[in-house]
């Protein structure tokens, strides 16, 4: 479950852009999550509270927007939505559709108190 390492890294990464800017606790954090990042937002949100213990982020929400896929269809000559499970053109099917959209996995707010 590499979401809790990713989850730590989070909290350590938005406790120290606070700290840096004199805020003394976070009351909530917003990511994005890409369809396509490989990260299991659930399993994030499952262990945000455990990883936020002890640091000024105790306490606080997180929010997590969802990044739909987009890639570039050659064979249709068009932006498509992608389906996670598989890279193939949901319109035409396609194989060789190039991911524009979806890989995030984003850092967007942090709110203070």
């Amino acid at each position: 479950m590499h979401e809790l390492a990713i989850t730590q890294e989070l909290v350590s990464l938005a406790q120290s852009q606070a700290l840096t800017h004199g805020a003394r606790h976070i009351s909530s954090i917003t990511i994005e999550v890409g369809t396509l990042s490989g990260v299991i937002a659930d399993s994030m949100a499952f262990c945000y509270d455990s990883c936020t213990k002890g640091t000024i982020l105790e306490g606080s929400t997180l929010k997590i927007v969802p990044i739909a896929a987009l890639g570039w269809c050659p064979d249709c000559e068009q932006q498509r939505e992608m389906n996670s499970a598989s890279l193939a053109c949901i319109e035409c099917g396609g194989f060789f559709i190039k991911p524009e959209q979806g890989t995030e996995l984003r850092l967007v707010e942090l709110e203070t108190d």
